[in-house]
């Protein structure tokens, strides 16, 4: 992986326990767990509208964040999560933890829509 850039976020227990036991049905096995998350923020951002979900993330940390999700990605995905950061901003100036609430969106998002 050229240029991989590693990223990390916090995630509820609930959260990150579900999305490994997608990874698991989804035969991905536990060595897949960075290409399924890839592949999760690959077409989040790739919505027209994903900004919108973003505040998917922003409800979660009503939730105890306790479990912290690591990965590394190739630098052109690195680059649009950046470009969908100044998105997001438009959308929701004063929101924090921007990178974070995306990655956690993404993971919803796949959840629900696979």
């Amino acid at each position: 992986m050229r240029n991989a850039v590693t990223l990390s976020a916090t995630l509820p227990t609930e959260l990150h326990q579900k999305v490994l036991a997608k990874i698991i049905e989804d035969r991905y096995g536990m060595r897949g767990k960075s290409k399924w998350v890839k592949e999760a923020l690959e077409s989040f951002l790739s919505m027209q509208n994903y900004p919108e979900f973003v505040d998917i993330g922003q409800e979660m940390e009503d939730f105890e964040m306790k479990d912290i999700l690591s990965l590394r990605v190739p630098g052109e995905l690195y680059a649009k999560l950046e470009d969908g950061v100044i998105a997001v901003r438009k959308f929701f100036p004063e929101m924090e933890g921007v990178k974070s609430k995306i990655i956690r969106a993404s993971l919803m998002q796949r959840l629900i829509r696979i």
